[in-house]
């Protein structure tokens, strides 16, 4: 099937994000979407459980969060920009948290539209399987 945002004309970087305009698609898993070295963020994991949250322009979201890694911040940025210039919108909220049991029942209480999840260390973050970029 056709994604229904293929005639939108997004930048290059989020292209792969546009199958989620397809109503048959539930999920697009990006696994470059974020690659950080473990020593960028181990400082968090000796933190958690924890949980952080700003709302603001997606270029400058990460500042509202209190410092961490320059690796984070600029992967929180790059992936709040991308999402609001797929959603086209002019801000975005982050959630940023630390989980150290089963937070997916937390997760889905909001009844939000669309939601960018990023998994940065621990279950849940290894690749998908191969040849499973969206489904």
């Amino acid at each position: 099937m056709t994604s229904a945002s293929a005639t939108l004309n997004h930048p290059p970087a989020i292209t792969r994000w546009q199958d989620i305009f397809d109503p048959d698609t539930r999920i697009v898993i990006d696994p470059e979407a974020v690659l950080l070295r473990w020593g960028e963020i181990a400082p968090l994991l000796d933190l958690a459980p924890f949980g952080l949250r700003a709302a603001g322009p997606p270029d400058t979201v990460a500042q509202a969060l209190p410092p961490m890694p320059p690796a984070i911040t600029t992967a929180i940025t790059d992936l709040a920009t991308r999402f609001a210039a797929l959603m086209r919108c002019e801000t975005v909220r982050v959630r940023l948290e630390g989980v150290t049991g089963n937070a997916c029942r937390k997760v889905h209480a909001d009844y939000t539209d669309l939601r960018l999840i990023c998994t940065l260390a621990g279950p849940g973050t290894g690749p998908p399987p191969p040849g499973k970029a969206s489904w």
